[in-house]
C-alpha cells in the first residue's frame, strides 16, 4: 500500500472515529469527574486537537513491509505507549490533568478508545479480505 492509499484509508478514517469517540468520552468523564463545570464553545475543539494528536504515531508508523503477527502485535503496543505519553504529556502540559484521577480516567480512556479502533479497523480490514477472497475465487471459477 502506497502511503497515499495509506492516509486515504486509515489515518483519516481513524481521525474521524477518534473524534466521535472522544466527543463521548469527554462527555462522559467531564460528567463524572466535573459534573458542574461549565465551558464556553472552545471545548467543541479538544476532540479536534486531541484526535490530531491521535493519529500522529499513525502518520509516522507507515510502513511497506508486511509484519507477522508477533511484529504486530508489539508495533501495536509500541503504538499505545506512544500515544499515552503524548495524550497525558499534551493534557498535562495543558493544564488538563490537575490530579491523579484525572489522568488515571483519561489513561483508561485511551486504552478503550484504542481498543474500540482496532476492532472495527480489524473487522473493515477482515471484510475487505473476504470480498477480495470471493472476487478472486469468482475469477477462479470463470477461467
Amino acid at each position: 500500500m502506497k502511503y497515499k492509499e495509506y492516509l486515504l484509508q486509515k489515518v483519516i478514517p481513524t481521525y474521524f472515529m477518534l473524534v466521535t469517540f472522544l466527543v463521548l468520552f469527554i462527555w462522559l468523564a467531564g460528567n463524572i469527574l466535573e459534573p458542574d463545570a461549565k465551558y464556553g464553545y472552545d471545548i467543541l475543539l479538544s476532540p479536534l486537537i486531541y484526535a490530531v494528536i491521535g493519529i500522529l504515531p499513525d502518520i509516522f508508523g507507515y510502513s511497506k513491509k508486511e509484519y507477522t503477527m508477533r511484529q504486530t502485535i508489539v508495533k501495536k503496543l509500541i503504538h499505545l505507549c506512544v500515544l499515552i505519553a503524548l495524550i497525558l504529556g499534551f493534557s498535562y502540559a495543558m493544564g488538563v490533568i490537575k490530579n491523579w484521577r484525572e489522568a488515571v480516567a483519561i489513561f483508561f480512556g485511551i486504552v478503550v478508545i484504542d481498543g474500540i479502533l482496532e476492532v472495527i479497523l480489524w473487522r473493515i480490514e477482515l471484510r475487505t479480505a473476504h470480498q477480495l477472497t470471493q472476487a478472486l475465487s469468482r475469477f477462479d471459477d470463470e477461467t
